[in-house]
């Protein structure tokens, strides 16, 4: 119930964000308690997820904090090593990461925003639809590389490419993974633009491809070959995820195939940024279906989930659909309520540290 009272207030404070206007000391002062909000339940957290304590192990010195040094993964390793020379308790760790996520996310909202996007409603996609909010609790140093990832190609279609690549470059300095996604944000704006303007063919030629179990094969050469630090989750490659993990991916595929409709109608009326990203959205639309073959692959999935937003986010505001709208809010918004009210385990579980 504590997620419905702090995102409501997210998405309250974006919506006025959106609607009226402010000074610009007014408007940054509104995105700040934005951040405050958003971060405020995993920088308190306890226990939540599986590596909490594992995290609170490293920064206590149980483990380790040199092997991400080793694995070039710096700046989660000098945050660490200078919050322990401030004297500052474990908790210190998740109140940091959650900060900058959560900056990391109103700055990607904002881009959203400049390109004539909802904010709030973006938001609320992504709390409805996406689980990060969720996630990111338990996949610390994942979730920074994640956010950054999000922000840098967002960025790119904006037209800011040194940013982007900048914010890539951070990524990598908090999770290695992010290596493989520099590639994306390396590729030129006009191949998304191709898969937008192309969405049957690169739809379906991306379904079939992650159906197929090829991507599987490509990420084990990757792992023996280049990501050495990971090549024990090689192991975890022939192990599936579960099933309702995979029919929670899929259940959104109405909204995807509406959109591909409407798309092929109304591509000539994006602009250039819309059309980037909804390039992107096609590029990861299936990369959900590699679960059917390797639970690692929630890995990946990761950091195009952000983007699962962008067809339902467009079935909203057309009017084309306008006979189906309370319908289909009521599909999107249920699944999370039975996560976080019905049957809250996971990182849909909160407990609050002050109370531990």
């Amino acid at each position: 119930m504590v997620y419905l009272l702090f995102y409501s207030w997210g998405v309250a404070t974006l919506f006025l964000y959106d609607r009226l206007h402010f000074s610009r000391i007014s408007a940054f002062l509104l995105l700040a308690f934005f951040v405050f909000v958003i971060a405020f339940l995993p920088s308190f957290q306890f226990g939540v997820g599986t590596d909490y304590f594992t995290y609170s192990e490293i920064f206590e010195g149980t483990k380790s904090v040199e092997l991400f040094f080793r694995k070039g993964e710096f700046a989660f390793y000098y945050i660490v090593v200078w919050l322990r020379q401030l004297g500052l308790p474990a908790q210190s760790l998740f109140l940091v990461i959650s900060l900058l996520s959560s900056v990391l996310v109103a700055l990607s909202l904002n881009v959203f925003r400049v390109n004539g996007y909802k904010t709030w409603a973006i938001f609320l996609l992504m709390v409805l639809v996406t689980g990060m909010l969720h996630n990111q609790m338990n996949g610390l140093r994942n979730y920074v590389a994640v956010y950054c990832f999000v922000l840098a190609i967002l960025c790119k279609f904006d037209g800011r490419y040194v940013l982007g690549l900048m914010l890539s470059i951070l990524g990598v300095f908090f999770h290695q993974t992010m290596y493989a996604m520099i590639f994306f944000v390396l590729v030129p704006t006009s191949v998304y633009r191709f898969f937008s303007r192309n969405v049957i063919a690169f739809y379906t030629g991306f379904f079939l491809f992650w159906l197929s179990g090829v991507p599987i094969q490509i990420l084990d050469y990757l792992l023996h070959s280049y990501m050495g630090f990971y090549s024990h989750y090689s192991d975890l490659l022939n192990s599936p995820s579960s099933f309702f993990n995979i029919a929670s991916k899929m259940y959104y595929i109405p909204f995807h195939l509406w959109f591909i409709v409407w798309l092929r109608r109304n591509y000539y009326n994006l602009s250039r940024f819309s059309a980037n990203v909804i390039g992107f959205w096609v590029l990861g639309s299936s990369v959900y279906l590699g679960l059917i073959y390797s639970g690692l692959i929630f890995r990946v999935w990761h950091y195009f989930v952000f983007f699962s937003v962008i067809p339902i986010y467009y079935f909203f505001y057309s009017r084309e659909a306008d006979g189906l709208k309370y319908l289909a809010l009521a599909y999107v918004v249920f699944p999370y309520l039975v996560k976080v009210i019905v049957f809250p385990v996971g990182e849909y579980d909160y407990s609050f540290y002050l109370f531990n």
